[in-house]
């Protein structure tokens, strides 16, 4: 089921203002979703779009294919297949997962929701629910324009990193940067770091117990994460959990991190400046270097 867009009606002192266009247009559909949930669904969806537009001006949803709010999760990865496959994702393993996630196609980016997240952001029975839907749906948005930007905007680098002449980014290294990115403008004011610096914990005793490059790796994608929740609430890991950068200081990587961290946020400050995709060539050979590093020390 795909909802029409509609223009959202807002108000101001108690009366009605202009009309807002719907950001997503009609591109939001929901496969075996019930249709009155559907309809309340879609608009929300529209306006939580719309906020993270007016929070950032100059991010859009162009690059926007489908908007899927599915009940069936793994349904729509079947029904996705030849499309994630072309981008080397392991279905089975998403299929073991539960949260949303944004692909790029040759049509546009497809951003795949399941419903559940939905019921948190507007029928939460708790504030920690809430607060957990909204953010994920902008982390999944902001994906859409970063995305674009990546893989189908002026500057694209193709859906699949091919051999050239420039040395290629590799796929760590981008997922690194998209999270960062998505959680530097899913940010909720406010919001509690303390589960961000768990998951960091996390990762890194990963790393030290299990000491795999797969493990160091997630924890770079972590970490990337982290600084990007962490910078839009205006403090740095360092500021807030001494633990965590004395743990990098044992293998040996707290001073890589940190230049990941500028590689990060100077590829931002370029997004933001000029709208198009930065160059990853910087951050690529930052996260090596840290990469190595951690390698060394286990």
């Amino acid at each position: 089921m795909t909802i029409q867009a509609a223009e959202l009606a807002s108000t101001v002192d108690g009366k009605p203002a202009a009309m807002l266009s719907a950001p997503l247009g009609d591109r939001v559909s929901f496969p075996g979703v019930d249709e009155s949930v559907a309809e309340q669904g879609a608009t929300s969806v529209q306006l939580t779009a719309a906020v993270l537009t007016m929070r950032y001006p100059w991010m859009n949803f162009d690059g926007l294919y489908r908007f899927i709010i599915a009940a069936d999760r793994r349904a729509v990865i079947d029904a996705n297949a030849h499309h994630l496959n072309r981008l080397r994702f392991d279905l089975e393993d998403l299929k073991s997962r539960s949260g949303a996630f944004a692909f790029p196609t040759e049509h546009g980016i497809v951003v795949v929701m399941p419903v559940q997240v939905l019921t948190y952001a507007f029928a939460a029975s708790s504030e920690t629910e809430r607060q957990y839907g909204l953010t994920t749906i902008w982390h999944e948005l902001a994906h859409v324009y970063d995305l674009t930007l990546h893989y189908l905007g002026e500057q694209a680098q193709g859906l699949i990193p091919s051999s050239s002449s420039r040395p290629s980014i590799r796929l760590s290294t981008r997922q690194v940067w998209h999270e960062y990115f998505a959680d530097c403008h899913s940010h909720w004011p406010g919001f509690a770091v303390k589960f961000e610096l768990e998951l960091v914990e996390r990762a890194l005793n990963d790393v030290v117990h299990l000491k795999s490059v797969e493990h160091v790796r997630a924890l770079a994608v972590r970490l990337g994460s982290a600084h990007g929740r962490l910078t839009a609430e205006g403090v740095s890991l360092g500021a807030v959990r001494q633990e965590a950068m004395a743990s990098l200081d044992s293998l040996g990587a707290g001073h890589h991190w940190e230049a990941c961290a500028r590689a990060l946020d100077e590829a931002l400050e370029t997004v933001t400046r000029t709208g198009r995709a930065p160059n990853l060539e910087g951050l690529d050979a930052a996260l090596q270097g840290f990469e190595a590093a951690v390698t060394t020390s286990l």
